[in-house]
């Protein structure tokens, strides 16, 4: 191929791809995380620059940013002879300031400290500071809860004392936790993560608002773990796959944390097919609570409201669809009344509801644009405070702009001008929110603004002195039709550091088709998102990168979002994707469409396979990894919700194994044998169908993996990152088999940390 001529992929490229797999270390102050003082404005974060970690102190009614303290006299004042400490041993994570602010507390080395900020005298405290993991906070920080042994306990922070609240816990039906839900629990169980919690504690701290779930008739799955041992493990875990007739399922209580009494709900136990947080919540008062329950098959969404005394429930709405709700609705309380967002209108709007005759007060806002998040409710003044897309003219509609709008319908508020994504941290009193925007052609800006959008100071920029170094090049947003030839698309394009726009290149189409989620990133941030630094290195390999999010993905209208139900198949439009590239092509000669690759993991490991497998003339080379190629081995929430419910023959138009006689290009299988996701079976029942056609692919099983690639028997290994194997041989396939080119020789990634 003609690509041999400019010597792309050669080890100079390798080099500088493995600099770009680690880019997030190139960067600083590309985000903030506000740690709130008590109920107060005020808040310290951690800011990491330069090589120097330094605490700082906001008080935004003062304007004043300041260091929290004196890192080299605390350091000095906590140091022994055995163990001295230094100004740059301090990042320990964590503080907790007094509520007069006169000490801090914090842990370091499994040690517990207290020491007073105007002596800076120091001492060693009995209890552990904050929360331990797996531990939920009481708003008055006086009450940790967690579980132990399938029951909630609480433990009190100021004596460390622990207390059984529920004592009638048993494995599959227990109090608060994902059991028979979650999606990742021989990973868990292996890393000893704690179990995750579901508890909402009232405005008094009080009392618990939580549910028991009951899984012991969901049918089981196995994985067999063959290394290290030799002697292979067996485990064994709750799975719901469509259509199953054993269902998880929830029963609401209220727990009281001073008499340590349990009090079931009067609802009687409803279906929870899915692994993402129930909703549920109290009045700002604590006199009653509300929660959701979607339906099986996902078309119905219950609003239930409960007495907190009496514990008397009543459905005060109840939301259909014939396709499925929305997953992104959000239900809070305001006073006596609800606040829903609905896609009832065709776009996902906020309407006031009346608590107890279940009417529609008022739409409270309205348009061809979608709310995303609520973020604050000042109950008082009646205003909330939301985040949307697509309300500003010419932006792209994914940005997340924030608005205020009160509970009369007034026109919502625009309180963050800035054309840019906006990140948004409200302080719990809501006097003030910290606003990081950017774009992923804009670095990011941190900000603090009074609770009317007045700034109060800028807090910090990003630093991207390193990176630019590098020759690196801002990611390009571009706009293309959908295969209609009317619906627009958005999407990005990235190209290597040594890009010579005389040359023409061949391109990866980097999928996920969600419906969940969208794969353009719309932030600037690389932290803790692989996606786009395996995103970064590819292109420094001499590819040009290209995603465009398809129809059939969320955050737009009903229609974009629903093209996907019951029509998985389509893989997020990926007509939509051929129809994008070939647009791009015609206006950038240096993209060439004889040399299109695909890639993608989990849903995308599915829509990278199936663009092989749909359109062989076009796709020359996928990698395709921890793809669920057929939903019916899939989690059941997923199916039912987004393919369908009852399950039948409505399911055979999205198996990938269904169309493998169709295979023609260059197909690398990847998955982890402890992928406790999206089991391995997905990937051997495709390989089974591609063997009885006769057909050429490649297969790799990583061993001890789980589904985002990572060892679980190495403790070292990156959480948040795959594994650096895997990405190598990803470069290699497209490398050797798009360009044409002999890669270097088992070249050594290593992923690099801060």
């Amino acid at each position: 191929m003609s690509s041999t001529v400019f010597a792309q992929g050669t080890l100079s490229d390798y080099e500088r791809a493995a600099r770009m797999q680690s880019a997030h270390t190139l960067v600083s102050r590309t985000s903030l995380q506000p740690h709130w003082i008590a109920q107060s404005d005020r808040f310290w974060y951690l800011d990491d620059h330069a090589g120097v970690k330094t605490f700082l102190h906001v008080d935004p009614a003062r304007g004043t940013q300041r260091p929290a303290f004196d890192h080299a006299r605390l350091a000095a004042s906590i140091s022994t002879a055995s163990k001295p400490y230094s100004a740059q041993d301090l990042p320990f994570g964590y503080i907790e300031f007094s509520d007069s602010e006169a000490s801090i507390a914090f842990t370091l080395d499994d040690v517990s400290w207290r020491c007073d900020l105007s002596t800076y005298r120091c001492s060693v405290q009995q209890q552990p500071v904050g929360a331990k993991a797996g531990e939920v906070l009481s708003p008055d920080g006086r009450w940790a809860v967690f579980i132990r042994d399938h029951n909630l306990w609480s433990r009190d922070t100021q004596t460390n004392n622990e207390r059984a609240l529920t004592r009638d816990g048993e494995p599959r039906n227990d109090y608060a936790s994902d059991s028979g839900i979650s999606l990742t629990p021989v990973t868990d169980a292996l890393r000893k993560n704690p179990l995750e919690i579901e508890v909402v504690f009232s405005p008094d701290s009080t009392r618990l608002l939580t549910y028991r779930i009951d899984a012991r008739e969901v049918t089981e799955i196995g994985m067999l773990q063959t290394v290290p041992e030799a002697r292979p493990r067996l485990h064994r875990f709750p799975y719901p796959m469509p259509g199953d007739a054993g269902v998880p399922k929830v029963k609401m209580v209220l727990v009281d944390l001073h008499s340590a009494q349990a009090q079931p709900l009067n609802l009687d136990p409803f279906v929870r097919m899915t692994s993402f947080p129930l909703q549920m919540g109290w009045n700002e008062r604590g006199t009653q609570v509300f929660f959701l329950e979607e339906t099986r098959g996902f078309k119905s969404a219950r609003l239930h409201v409960a007495d907190a005394s009496s514990a008397q429930v009543r459905t005060a709405l109840e939301e259909s669809s014939d396709t499925y709700i929305n997953r992104n609705s959000q239900l809070r309380m305001i006073g006596n009344d609800l606040l829903w967002t609905s896609e009832r209108d065709g776009w996902n709007h906020l309407y006031l509801i009346d608590g107890r005759s279940g009417a529609i007060k008022k739409q409270l806002t309205r348009g061809n644009w979608a709310v995303r998040d609520i973020h604050y409710i000042d109950a008082k003044r009646g205003q909330i405070y939301f985040t949307a897309g697509g309300a500003e003219a010419g932006q792209d509609p994914y940005l997340r702009f924030l608005y205020r709008v009160g509970v009369d319908g007034s026109k919502p508020k625009l309180l963050t001008p800035e054309p840019a994504d906006h990140g948004i941290a409200f302080s719990p009193n809501g006097r003030y929110f910290v606003d990081t925007y950017s774009r992923i052609d804009l670095a990011p800006v941190t900000v603090l603004r009074a609770a009317d959008g007045r700034l109060v100071r800028e807090l910090q920029r990003a630093d991207l002195t390193q990176l630019l170094a590098t020759g690196w090049r801002l990611p390009e947003p571009v706009t293309v039709k959908a295969s209609d030839g009317q619906t627009d698309l958005y999407g990005m394009i990235l190209r290597p550091t040594n890009f010579d726009p005389k040359r023409r290149y061949p391109v990866l189409d980097a999928i996920y088709p969600g419906p969940q989620h969208i794969r353009t990133p719309k932030t600037f941030s690389l932290e803790g998102s692989a996606h786009r630094e395996d995103d970064l290195a590819l292109a420094e390999l001499g590819f040009i990168v290209v995603t465009v999010d398809g129809r059939g993905t969320p955050w737009r209208s009903r229609a974009f979002r629903e093209y996907a139900y019951g029509n998985m198949g389509a893989a997020g439009a990926l007509e939509d994707h051929v129809a994008a590239l070939k647009a791009l092509a015609e206006r950038y000669s240096f993209i060439d469409l004889e040399r299109v690759g695909i890639y993608g993991h989990s849903g995308g490991g599915y829509a990278s396979a199936r663009a092989m497998l749909k359109y062989p003339e076009f796709y020359k080379v996928a990698v395709s990894s921890a793809g669920n190629h057929d939903q019916r081995s899939y989690w059941a929430e997923w199916g039912e919700r987004f393919q369908g419910y009852p399950v039948g023959d409505n399911y055979l138009n999205q198996a990938n194994a269904a169309l493998a006689s169709q295979l023609r290009g260059r197909l690398l299988l990847v998955h982890g044998d402890l992928d406790d996701n999206v089991h391995v079976s997905n990937m051997l029942q495709l390989a089974d169908a591609l063997i009885a056609a006769n057909k050429d692919f490649d297969m790799l099983i990583l061993p001890n993996r789980n589904h985002g690639l990572v060892d679980l028997g190495n403790p070292k290994a990156a959480s948040e990152s795959y594994d650096p194997y895997f990405l190598r041989r990803r470069w290699d396939y497209f490398v050797q088999n798009l360009m044409g080119v002999t890669p270097p020789r088992e070249f050594v990634l290593k992923l690099e940390t801060h």
